[in-house]
C-alpha cells in the first residue's frame, strides 16, 4: 500500500516502508517527500529509521493516535498524531484519520486508519490495511463528504464499500 503522491504544494508519502529489499530511491525519500503518513505500525508500512531521518530534515509525519512513535530525532512538533474523523491542516493540504481494524479482524486496540487526503479540489482516499471502521459514525462522515478522485484500496475491501 505504498505510494508517493506529487501534489503542486508537496509530495506526500505513504505507508513507505522497505519492504522486501533495500533501494536507494527509499533510501532517498526523506529527501523529496514532504508529508510522511502511516497507517498503522507493521514493519511493511512502519519504517522508523526513515520517519527519524525525514524528521532530522524537518519533514512532516502523520501516524494515527495511539501508534508508538519515537519522537527522539527532534521535531516532535513535526509529528501529528490524528484522531478518528478530526481534519487537520499541514500547509495547503488537509489531512483526516478515519480509524478501523486491521483487516476485518476486529482489533480496534491495534492502531489502524484510512486517510482522506484533501489536495485542492482534489481528493484521495488510501485504505492502508484498514477494513471496519471503529466508529460507524466515521464511515457516514466519509460518505458525506462526497465523491472520492482517488481511492487507493486494500484487497480486503467489499465492492459495496468501493
Amino acid at each position: 500500500m505504498g505510494a508517493v503522491i506529487k501534489a503542486p504544494d508537496a509530495t506526500i508519502a505513504i505507508d513507505t516502508a522497505n519492504i522486501p529489499f533495500v533501494s536507494n530511491a527509499h533510501n532517498g525519500l526523506a529527501d523529496v517527500a514532504d508529508i510522511f503518513l502511516v497507517t498503522h505500525a507493521d514493519s511493511d508500512h512502519f519504517d522508523q529509521q526513515l520517519l527519524n531521518n525525514a524528521l532530522s530534515k524537518n519533514k512532516k509525519i502523520v501516524v494515527p493516535k495511539g501508534i508508538y512513535f519515537e519522537k527522539d530525532a527532534g521535531n516532535s512538533q513535526n509529528v501529528f498524531e490524528l484522531e478518528g474523523g478530526k481534519r487537520t491542516s499541514i500547509g495547503n493540504i488537509f489531512i483526516t484519520a478515519f480509524q478501523t481494524d486491521h483487516r476485518g479482524e476486529g482489533d480496534f486496540d491495534n492502531t489502524n486508519c484510512w486517510y482522506l487526503i484533501e489536495v485542492g479540489t482534489t481528493k484521495i482516499l488510501h485504505t492502508g490495511d484498514g477494513l471496519a471502521f471503529r466508529n460507524p459514525t466515521e464511515s457516514e462522515s466519509l460518505r458525506k463528504m462526497g465523491d472520492i478522485d482517488i481511492m487507493m484500496a486494500n484487497i480486503m475491501l467489499d465492492a459495496q464499500n468501493i
